[in-house]
């Protein structure tokens, strides 16, 4: 939980650097939202969509927070399961607010 909530503080923050108005971040919010959940496997499990698209969504970070949920949650696993996807998914708002900073630096 810590992790994702992380990435998507930084998601957040990046979106409100990014939007130049209002209406501008509940888009883009509402387009990340279902891209990411999409992808992530939070609507279906992406195991059951196929290779090529399980490979495609754990490209996203929000694949790699269902991996972890799902290690514990359903596979039953410990703590120590989902030390790779909070790695990956610090990685990701690590990038998300890197990218805020640089994007908030060059429009100032």
């Amino acid at each position: 939980m810590l992790g994702l909530g992380l990435w998507v503080a930084a998601l957040g923050l990046f979106i409100g650097v990014a939007a130049r108005a209002e209406e501008q971040v509940v888009l883009y919010s509402m387009a990340a939202m279902f891209f990411f959940s999409a992808l992530g496997g939070a609507w279906f499990p992406v195991e059951g969509a196929g290779r090529a698209f399980t490979l495609i969504g754990h490209l996203t970070p929000a694949a790699w927070a269902m991996n972890g949920f799902q290690n514990i949650l359903v596979r039953g696993l410990d703590t120590a399961s989902v030390f790779l996807p909070m790695s990956i998914l610090l990685l990701y708002a690590l990038g998300f607010f890197g990218l805020s900073v640089w994007l908030f630096r060059k429009n100032s």
